[in-house]
């Protein structure tokens, strides 16, 4: 289950990374760090751990959302997140500033809904370490994911999947 955006990375260099097909690869260059559009809040949640963040959405068409945000936990530590909302493709991965990687279990179903401008999931199987090459990683327990979509920018964020931002739209 790699994700389409093998090209863009989140923002904090994300160390550790087991492969490329493990997810995507951020760099903070090619994210915007500010919009004109208003915030759009998320959490992840793993086990008892929240990570709230701030983000921005992107309408790739077809139904298909993609959200790249980034928060402080509370401990003080920086993170980013990316949400892809794909029909087929859902990926959803927390990258911490000492390059840990916290994304969804190869061998659980992910299944990210958008509905009413929000992306929802429950019931992830997270972990830490992912070697897909492998297959193995660290159990963090079970989570969930949400954001809500304030407005949205038409395209895929900058560096991702080759796409370009052309404009934006309320929701």
């Amino acid at each position: 289950r790699a994700p389409r955006a093998a090209g863009l990375v989140l923002g904090l260099a994300l160390v550790g990374c087991a492969s490329p097909a493990a997810g995507p690869t951020v760099s903070t260059a090619t994210i915007p760090t500010t919009t004109s559009l208003p915030a759009s809040p998320g959490e992840v949640r793993v086990g008892e751990q929240v990570y709230a963040f701030s983000g921005t959405c992107y309408d790739v068409g077809a139904g298909d959302v993609v959200v790249v945000g980034s928060g402080t936990d509370a401990d003080g530590v920086a993170f980013d997140v990316l949400v892809q909302a794909f029909f087929g493709e859902p990926y959803l991965v927390v990258a911490l500033a000492d390059g840990t990687r916290i994304e969804p279990a190869l061998d659980a179903p992910l299944d990210l809904f958008f509905d009413a401008d929000e992306v929802r999931g429950t019931g992830i199987s997270f972990v830490t370490g992912l070697d897909t090459e492998a297959g193995t990683a660290e159990p963090l327990g079970q989570g969930a994911g949400s954001v809500g979509c304030a407005a949205y920018v038409r395209g895929m964020p900058p560096g991702y999947g080759g796409g370009e931002e052309d404009g934006t739209s309320g929701s």
